[in-house]
């Protein structure tokens, strides 16, 4: 049984049908949706009707980039702990789509832990904070590394690194720790700066005081239920959090990080693939994907879009009801090598 806990932030017009792709009756279904009461309670209406293993609550504001986002996901967990009988956790976002049926997927899932795998999660790297970053070059990073998500409001120096107000700086993890970033809730943005030096020299002491080290991915993961045992009960878990509150796009080093002080029974059982399609990159999934996709041996991708999407609507339709891979599911065959699981 998988808990499954989805994000959603809008475009709830095809959700449903996503929804339908991932929705079975064995698992849990919690769902986060930032949006008016209106329209969370109409969500609610339309697919808890008789599912009584589908929850859908209305989330708290989220910012893309700040803490709230990894809050959101630590509410996820705490959600999903009060239910029995499930061995894995997935988080979603509301235009992530499986790629197998849902009994291929847990069939995946066992097949990983008989090679004593039960928990995923993708690592940009292990480099240490750049403690002595060039603002100059960081600069001319973000110019390059920009991406089209909302919400950052620049100040200072970083606003020359900004085309306009509706892109947000993807900077060097390793970087990341030398930028304060303070969330608007009100106008769901971040707001940024360089840290002061006497900010950057107290910032510096307090990470290399309480972390061995820092490290960065994507936000998405696959955990088993006992590490998220360990992360709802940890004192590491609220003390990142503070450490990691006004960085540059938490969510992207939160667990990861925390991970390094999990116990080493745990840490032993989790593999670094997170099991998305190019490793969760957030590509608009039109035809022009479906033969990457279709080659892939993932188990889910990002983000599916309606726009240019017949072909690949159908394929996402027939991987879901397992037409093609019921065999393949009935036989419950290990997975390929690690290292090309989830790659695409």
């Amino acid at each position: 049984m998988i808990a499954y806990f989805i994000q959603i932030h809008g475009k709830f017009e095809h959700f449903e049908w996503l929804f339908s792709l991932l929705y079975s009756e064995e698992n849990y279904y919690f769902i986060s949706a930032d949006a008016e009461p209106e329209q969370v309670e109409r969500l609610r209406a339309s697919i808890t009707a008789g599912r009584s293993n589908v929850v859908v609550v209305e989330s708290a504001p989220v910012v893309w980039g700040g803490m709230s986002v990894v809050t959101s996901i630590l509410r996820g967990i705490s959600l999903a702990l009060e239910q029995p009988g499930w061995s894995h956790f997935v988080n979603l976002s509301g235009s992530d789509v499986p790629l197998r049926s849902q009994g291929e997927i847990r069939n995946h899932l066992l097949a990983w832990q008989e090679r004593h795998f039960d928990s995923f999660v993708g690592y940009f790297g292990s480099r240490a904070p750049d403690w002595s970053c060039d603002r100059d070059e960081a600069t001319a990073e973000l110019r390059e590394e920009l991406a089209a998500f909302p919400a950052v409001v620049a100040a200072g120096d970083l606003a020359a690194a900004l085309r306009d107000n509706d892109r947000s700086p993807v900077m060097r993890w390793y970087r990341r720790p030398a930028v304060y970033a303070e969330e608007n809730i009100l106008e769901r943005r971040l707001r940024l700066r360089w840290l002061t030096p006497q900010e950057l020299t107290v910032r510096r002491a307090l990470f290399e005081r309480h972390l061995r080290s820092y490290r960065g991915g994507r936000q998405w993961f696959v955990f088993s239920r006992p590490l998220c045992e360990w992360i709802a009960d940890s004192e590491r878990t609220a003390l990142l959090a503070e450490l990691l509150r006004n960085t540059l796009i938490p969510d992207e080093a939160f667990f990861q990080t925390l991970l390094e002080f999990a116990p080493a029974a745990l840490k032993a059982r989790i593999h670094p693939n997170n099991l998305r399609f190019r490793n969760g990159d957030p590509i608009q999934l039109t035809d022009d994907a479906l033969p990457f996709v279709r080659d892939s041996d993932a188990l889910f991708a990002r983000k599916f879009t309606m726009w240019r999407s017949e072909r690949i609507r159908a394929l996402f339709a027939e991987r879901a009801a397992g037409l093609k891979s019921a065999a393949a599911a009935c036989a419950g065959a290990p997975p390929e090598e690690p290292s090309k699981a989830g790659t695409g």
